[in-house]
């Protein structure tokens, strides 16, 4: 091996970096590459469990493994803090979420010549992977894109359609933008798939606002043991798994403190925790 250099991190993008600058695709910290571009793999690099990696934009990092991942995360947030001038002191230990708990997601259906492909876009791409498994999504999120990928190939949808999908505590909500349901069949269609994958709402979005046209009872996530209503594409953490953790991190931060002030509140995931003990004044700009 000629003029080896061994990776020392990850560049934001994802590319393993070398002490002299060089970005190399694939390569996480601890490989080694030599002048031609050939990656030994250190003892972070670990065998990414996806078909579809590194071709589906939806992830990253497979190849690296959880000590990696939690070099990366961490850098990111001290550069971002040093960049701004903020001094950082003693960090809290980086949470990394367990595979298949995500929440939340969009993905993008696309018809082909050999059928409606549905998944993430090819990174720096507009060409959709067509997902027949996924490691970060939960599955009852995977088991909603199998039944829309039949349903838009059967209904002979002609463009592409942007697909939102959020488990909620009542279920899944999906919405599907750039989609018309044209006639009677494919309205039927609609509603026996919805009826049929157990979703707690189905929406379209044809250019003018989300429209409901299935919710057997109304949608609402748990704050805290609070259920709030759940609005059409609303913002969750990732993973109720991450979120779990940035709660406990915020009660301990904020302990002692009389009046709490939750600015972009959202949907309430702070404030509804941290009221109690404390006045919390929660604001929110979106409707």
């Amino acid at each position: 091996m000629s003029n080896p250099e061994k990776i020392i991190r990850i560049a934001a993008k994802g590319d393993g970096v070398t002490a002299s600058g060089r970005h190399v695709s694939g390569a996480v910290i601890g490989d080694v590459v030599n002048s031609e571009g050939e990656v030994t793999a250190g003892p972070h690099h670990a065998t990414p469990p996806c078909r579809h990696f590194p071709e589906c934009g939806g992830c990253q990092l497979q190849h690296a493994d959880d000590a990696a991942l939690r070099t990366f995360v961490t850098d990111r947030v001290i550069k971002a803090a040093e960049g701004q001038g903020i001094a950082i002191g003693t960090l809290l230990p980086t949470h990394l979420s367990p595979p298949n708990a995500r929440r939340r997601a969009t993905l993008h259906a696309m018809p082909t010549a050999k059928g409606t492909v549905v998944g993430f876009h090819r990174e720096r791409s507009h060409r959709i992977v067509n997902m027949r498994e996924c490691h970060i999504l939960d599955p009852k999120l995977f088991l909603v894109v199998e039944g829309l990928r039949d349903l838009l190939h059967h209904n002979g949808t002609k463009r592409s359609v942007d697909i939102s999908l959020t488990l909620t505590d009542r279920g899944v909500t999906c919405l599907l933008a750039g989609y018309a349901a044209e006639g009677l069949e494919a309205t039927e269609a609609l509603l026996e798939l919805a009826e049929r994958l157990g979703l707690a709402r189905l929406s379209l979005d044809q250019g003018y606002g989300p429209e409901t046209v299935w919710e057997p009872e109304p949608v609402t996530v748990s704050m805290t043991n609070v259920a709030v209503g759940f609005p059409h594409a609303g913002f969750l953490q990732p993973t109720a798994d991450g979120e779990r953790q940035l709660i406990e991190d915020a009660i301990r931060f904020l302990a002692g403190g009389r009046t709490i002030v939750d600015l972009f509140s959202g949907l309430g995931t702070f404030a509804f925790a941290l009221a109690g003990p404390s006045k919390v004044l929660a604001a929110e700009a979106a409707r």
